[in-house]
């Protein structure tokens, strides 16, 4: 049967702290090839602690983005509580109407529908996978007042689930205010840049959830940071290729005297 091949996502409630047994349980269950489930995530940095930690994007909410129509998803679930110890509500997809997650009150198993931008966020943040996190080359990071603290170190205040987590990215800001990633999950993705928060380490993307801008993590260093060696002449594309004018035009005069 399924949904014509089309995926859509489903979303369920859950208590906050078993959201990652929720995600296994069903991830384990869901049909091979039907889906994927997962809840979002991003690295962020937190100055009290100095450190990054990885948080829920909405705590309590797992996704499931299937090809399953809404009679299947129903009765795969109806089996899914079966396995999972834990309080699970389907929330339903209000037809017609737009806007972002919201919160459960009382009986009212509603969820206001995605609208496509929050669904392009979801598919976002489910091309990357917890190899993003934790991976940066750096030898220490620090914390407002200076205080280094050894890279790699991060306060993951719970397991994560394998797809959907956003991890730190890493760049610098051009004379021009255009923002280069050298290294992390936005590199490529400078043109979702909207607003960066520099003493936040955050960077918000032309992605709404609930009318509010999605942020990730996103520290900035200084170019010399990255071009320690003198690179007066060099200029840095927008994919964070790096082109050196004096190499180009040395090898513009080779090619020259050869003719």
């Amino acid at each position: 049967m399924g949904n014509g091949g089309k995926m859509r996502y489903y979303v369920l409630f859950t208590q906050t702290l078993k959201q990652w047994d929720v995600t296994e349980t069903i991830r384990k269950t869901l049909p091979k090839g039907r889906g994927t489930v997962f809840y979002p995530c991003v690295e962020l940095w937190m100055g009290s602690l100095g450190q990054t930690v990885v948080e829920a994007l909405f705590p309590g909410y797992v996704f499931i983005r299937s090809d399953m129509n809404q009679n299947e998803m129903s009765d795969f679930m109806r089996d899914c509580r079966r396995e999972v110890h834990s309080f699970i509500k389907e929330l339903h997809i209000g037809e017609g109407r737009t806007g972002g997650v919201t919160s459960v009150d009382g009986e009212d198993d509603t969820l206001n529908a995605l609208n496509d931008n929050e669904a392009e966020l979801l598919d976002f943040m489910l091309g990357f996978s917890t190899e993003s996190v934790g991976r940066q080359q750096f030898g220490e990071e620090s914390d407002a007042a200076g205080n280094g603290t050894e890279a790699g170190q991060r306060n993951c205040r719970r397991k994560l689930p394998s797809a959907g987590v956003v991890g730190m990215s890493y760049g610098f800001q051009e004379k021009d205010g255009r923002y280069v990633v050298m290294e992390g999950p936005l590199k490529g993705h400078e043109d979702r840049i909207v607003d960066v928060n520099l003493r936040d380490r955050r960077a918000y993307l032309n992605l709404k959830v609930g009318g509010r801008l999605a942020r990730v993590g996103f520290t900035i260093r200084g170019k010399k940071y990255w071009f320690p060696e003198n690179r007066a002449a060099s200029n840095v594309l927008e994919d964070g290729t790096v082109v050196n004018c004096s190499d180009v035009a040395a090898a513009m005069m080779r090619h020259m005297s050869k003719k």
